[in-house]
């Protein structure tokens, strides 16, 4: 293991602080900064440690003209190595929110934002051994909803259009550069008080450029997804509220080269809290992604479940527990499978009003029959929260 070099007490104290302000003219900001070690940044075979020091400003500014209200939101993430300077990266997102009530059954909401992301290594299809920098991107996105009938109504109608752009700009990862045009519609039936029953159809058209291959062939990764849903949303008493929502799924892209998938399809998130003091959270969903490694397969099918148990202690302190998995399967010429699990474990300790120390461990792997996308990494994180009202 490589020797981590000394960092400066005066940037530890710096960037450990973590500081939250409210004002009074509809102005939030936070600033959270961490210290952490990871035994393995870039998920490979061939471990490489770091200490990276990150600092994270939130600022967002609410305001509100009759019935409707506004926000435009700034959030940070700065993270600087110790050891490896060139994977020092900074991302950004800003976004603009409105909610317009425009009148008593019929309301929209419209958001806009800008992206500029570092792709976490080992989270796609791809495999990580000849990285030597994250790969980065941006992306923009626009959203419209249209609600006639509120939660309360019988019935309800929701539509909404979403766009969204993504530019890779490293690591000759243009050939993932596409643009996404999503429309939406769902209709919500109350069966019960407390109980809704939803019918849901998403079509979406993923664009994507020719890209010419090593053999000259020109090929293109544009397709069609279509998702039919039905479900049910809850809220059986103050301590469970849920959404599970099942249906078909078929994506058929335009160049025959690449395999269509179709299949079933499932979301759910669920919230369980028996006491002001415990908390659990279940999701899982089955659904597509895209391929950021091409071979013969343009996207492929992830089923992925998580559990969250959040539960204080006492009144100073509290933990939080993760578990997450995911089973990515690449139905190509070869046939892949790999599983991804996370697993994560945080105590916080109130030391006063204003003061709170946190220490967390994580560790993240992805199993394959490949050992060319195999990685394990821990990493343990420090940090220190001040909050000033």
């Amino acid at each position: 293991m490589e020797e981590i070099k000394r960092v400066k007490p005066s940037y530890l104290l710096l960037l450990f602080v973590s500081m939250q302000a409210h004002a009074t003219n509809g102005l939030t900001i936070d600033v959270y900064s961490s210290i952490a070690h990871d035994n393995n940044v870039l998920r490979q075979n061939s471990q490489t440690s770091d200490t990276l020091l990150t600092l994270s400003p939130n600022l967002a500014l609410t305001g509100k003209s009759g019935k409707h209200t506004y926000q435009v939101s700034y959030k940070g993430d700065y993270h600087k190595f110790n050891q490896n300077s060139q994977l020092n990266q900074n991302q950004h997102k800003t976004q603009l929110i409105a909610n317009l009530d425009l009148t008593a059954k019929f309301t929209a909401n419209i958001e806009l934002g800008y992206e500029q992301i570092t792709e976490e290594p080992g989270t796609t299809s791809a495999s990580t051994e000849l990285l030597t920098q994250f790969n980065t991107l941006n992306k923009s996105t626009g959203k419209i909803d249209l609600h006639y009938g509120n939660k309360d109504s019988i019935g309800q109608i929701v539509v909404a259009y979403e766009y969204n752009n993504y530019n890779y700009t490293n690591n000759l990862q243009d050939y993932r550069d596409f643009d996404a045009n999503k429309l939406t519609g769902t209709f919500f039936y109350r069966l019960a008080p407390k109980t809704r029953m939803l019918f849901q159809t998403s079509l979406a058209k993923l664009d994507y450029l020719d890209q010419v291959a090593a053999n000259d062939t020109t090929y293109n990764q544009s397709s069609d997804l279509n998702l039919y849903l039905t479900g049910v949303e809850w809220a059986a008493s103050a301590k469970t509220t849920g959404i599970f929502k099942l249906g078909y799924f078929s994506k058929d892209h335009v160049d025959k080269n690449f395999t269509d998938i179709n299949g079933l399809s499932y979301f759910l998130d669920v919230i369980w809290q028996p006491n002001s003091y415990s908390k659990m959270t279940l999701s899982a969903e089955r659904s597509t992604q895209e391929s950021a490694q091409l071979a013969d397969a343009a996207a492929y099918v992830s089923t992925g479940a998580s559990i969250k148990l959040q539960h204080k202690l006492t009144s100073k302190i509290s933990v939080l527990g993760h578990y997450r998995i995911n089973n990515d399967n690449l139905i190509t010429s070869q046939g892949r499978s790999d599983k991804r699990q996370l697993y994560k474990l945080s105590v916080n300790h109130s030391l006063a009003n204003w003061l709170e120390v946190s220490l967390g461990y994580a560790k993240q792997t992805r199993g394959s029959e490949s050992i060319f996308y195999q990685y394990s990494a821990g990493i343990t994180e420090l940090g220190i929260k001040i909050e000033i009202d």
